[in-house]
């Protein structure tokens, strides 16, 4: 016989709840590969994209952040190509206060994309 629970967390809440149960962020970061990859067909899904990333910036859990942990690294770097993937280079740099470099090859392509597209590419040039 299996359990089921239902837990209710209040929409402001969500993602410091998600870390509670994924301190790595594993999870989390799954999802925003999944976010990522449905923005690509569908620029509509860009904005809930930035919006995962910044409530995932904002609700992580600082004290206990490890900038050596594999897993918390490669969620951070996610976090950062999804942002030039929706061209929010303040989000970008949130996200490489600790994400560490090389980024993933995407990044740079997202990087090339974003040059090509900017009208302030000295403000991408400097990233």
């Amino acid at each position: 016989m299996s359990s089921q629970v239902l837990v209710i967390v209040p929409a402001a809440r969500h993602i410091p709840f998600l870390f509670e149960c994924d301190a790595k962020g594993r999870q989390i970061c799954a999802w925003v590969r999944g976010y990522r990859k449905a923005a690509k067909s569908d620029a509509a899904r860009k904005w809930e994209l930035a919006e995962f990333c910044e409530r995932v910036l904002d609700g992580r859990p600082l004290r206990d952040w490890d900038r050596r942990d594999r897993s918390q690294i490669d969620l951070m770097q996610q976090v950062a190509v999804a942002s030039l993937e929706v061209e929010n280079l303040d989000l970008f740099d949130r996200a490489m206060r600790d994400a560490s470099t090389p980024l993933p090859d995407d990044a740079y392509q997202s990087f090339g994309r974003l040059m090509a597209q900017a009208s302030d590419v000295d403000a991408v040039q400097t990233r």
